[in-house]
This record gives C-alpha cells, structure tokens and sequence, in this order.
C-alpha cells in the first residue's frame, strides 16, 4: 500500500520497470505525475518524453510531420515504439511502415487501438519493400535482453541504406546493439546523435511547461 502522495507546486517523475507502477501512484497522487518511462514490452507500457524528443528531431531536420513516410524497426510492442505510433497518430498523412520479427508483431491490444485511433499503418517484410521511399528510418532493439540474435532482415548497414533518399533520416532510441552497423555512423543521414542530444532541450521544454512557465519557442525552431 502506497503513502497519499502531496505536496503544493510538486510534480512526480516516475521510471520504474514494472508497466503497472504508474497506475498505482495514480491512484494515491494527489500531484500530476509525469511518466518517464514504465515497463518495456508488456501492455501498457509507455515512453512519452522520448516519442516527444522523436518528434522534435524529425520535425527540426525535415521541416514538418505531417504527410511523412516513417519505418520503424524492431519490436513492435517495446514502449518506445508504442508511444511513437501513438504520437504519430496526432499528425494528418503520416503513413507507419513496420519491419519486425514475428514473436516481436503488434499486440492485438495495440492493433485494436490503432485501429481505433485511424493510424496508418503496413507491415513489410524486408528493407526493400518501402526503404527508397521513406523519410525517416526508425530503428529500435529487437528485444529487451539486447543480446538476442538480430535477423539479418532488419539489421541496418551502410551498404543496406546506400540506396535511401538523400534528404531521409535514420534514426535509434538506443542503447543499440547488433541491430545497427557502426559503419552507419558515417551516412550524412545518421541523426540518432543528434536525437540524443535533443532530449536536454525537450525535456527541459517540458519541465518548464509543467511547472507553468512560458516557453521561448524562438530557441527551439
């Protein structure tokens, strides 16, 4: 059982590895709770401030979101991925194209709610299908252990994105594993540092708003 939590002018971060963490806080706060991170995989599990700083980087180095053509690798039901497509949902014309393993598919919770939301959205089986078309790749681990073995199939390599759009970008939510090459590293699309980086100012946007104060939206475009 959980003390009441209070406090006037507080606010609750919570990052916690079990997906239901967040619910039982809920329950006993008397403060907002902002949601940093609950779970991994399991239904309910969510990233928001990363879908949010995700965002945030397509948008400064694209222009805009919506209309965009976005794959995303890896495990569907992972949080961070879940959040995005939530996210991605809030944006018209946004068309989702989604590459993963098979025991790492949609949930049939998750596709209901997508569903349910209108988010567009294709499976694909192999780079080919999609990868000259889109504007943003999207990769993310395969699994939570990080040590599974990666199907070739959706493991990026130099060579494999030779054949991406100049003006697309890859991105990863890291930390990576073999899911990505290193050699990646040295395409002028590679953003995923730049990603990094940008959760500092998002987050701070975020903290500042919560906290009720306005935001100089000049430092940010």
């Amino acid at each position: 059982m959980l003390p009441v939590v209070r406090g006037v002018g507080c606010k609750l971060f919570i990052r916690h590895p079990e997906v239901n963490s967040l619910n039982d806080y809920v329950a006993v706060s008397e403060i907002p709770i902002i949601n940093a991170g609950n779970g991994w995989r399991e239904k309910g599990a969510e990233h928001p401030t990363q879908a949010l700083l995700d965002l945030y980087t397509i948008k400064k180095e694209l222009g805009f979101l919506e209309d965009r053509k976005i794959l995303l690798i890896g495990d569907m039901n992972a949080r961070v991925i879940r959040s995005f497509v939530k996210a991605c949902g809030q944006f018209s014309g946004i068309k989702l194209y989604l590459l993963s393993p098979e025991q790492h598919w949609i949930s049939p919770q998750d596709e209901e709610e997508y569903r349910n939301r209108k988010i567009y959205y294709q499976r694909i089986h192999t780079l080919d299908d999609i990868l000259e078309e889109v504007d943003v790749i999207y990769q993310n681990s395969v699994s939570e252990k990080r040590t599974d073995t990666v199907p070739e199939n959706i493991r990026l390599t130099q060579n494999k994105l030779q054949k991406i759009k100049d003006e697309a970008i890859v991105l990863h939510s890291f930390p990576r594993s073999g899911e990505m090459a290193n050699d990646v590293d040295n395409l002028p699309q590679a953003k995923y540092f730049i990603q990094a980086r940008n959760a500092v100012p998002v987050r701070m946007a975020l903290l500042t708003w919560i906290f009720g104060h306005e935001i100089d939206q000049a430092k940010f475009e």
